[in-house]
């Protein structure tokens, strides 16, 4: 309402340039300069301290454990935890940090794919364009802030920006498909975790 006449506002998307019309007056404001700041709610405490050895998908490595510490500055943080109870497993919405790319393509070259390339945005590479990455992980457990974590494919101290359920009805997609160059050959859990322990 505006001076006591109702306003209706009508998005008309037009590339970048965006045209609402109210009551019939146009303006236009340009989306490609919007840009958005998030902070995260914690930061994961891994057992892969270097990229180097972290597997590139969590089911390769099942026994892989971590910790998240819950924190986005509202009092009692294990609050927003209730209801994670009979879950066996989340998503995390996190940030690759340690991404030193700073030119951004169109097309990259995994390294499944023995130099060929595909879209940016056809992969699960780091090096998209806004440099963050979801991965599902067990939850183990829950205690007060801090959920406990296995079969992780992230490094220590890695920005987390959000935590989600993961939900069989609806991220389970039946008869899904993918072609051959994204399915993994090889699923199996086999990696190594080397303790401080074990290199003495």
């Amino acid at each position: 309402v505006r001076g006591g006449k109702i306003v209706k506002a009508k998005h008309i998307p037009t590339g970048n340039k965006k045209v609402i019309s109210l009551n019939n007056t146009m303006q236009t404001y340009d989306s490609s300069t919007q840009s958005y700041s998030f902070k995260p709610i914690g930061y994961l405490q891994s057992c892969f301290k270097q990229k180097n050895g972290t597997p590139r998908q969590g089911v390769l490595c099942l026994t892989s454990k971590a910790t998240l510490n819950v924190d986005f500055g509202t009092p009692n943080p294990s609050h927003s935890l209730e209801g994670f109870e009979g879950c066996s497993h989340v998503w995390l919405i996190f940030v690759f940090h340690q991404n030193a790319n700073k030119v951004i393509k169109n097309k990259i070259s995994p390294p499944r794919l023995d130099g060929r390339k595909v879209g940016v945005l056809t992969t699960r590479s780091p090096h998209h364009p806004n440099p963050i990455g979801l991965s599902v992980v067990k939850l183990d457990k829950i205690v007060n802030a801090t959920l406990y974590l296995s079969g992780i494919d992230l490094i220590d101290g890695t920005p987390i920006l959000d935590v989600k359920p993961y939900i069989p009805g609806y991220d389970s997609i039946p008869n899904s498909s993918a072609p051959n160059w994204m399915a993994s050959s090889d699923v199996r859990s086999t990696c190594l975790l080397y303790t401080s322990d074990a290199a003495d």
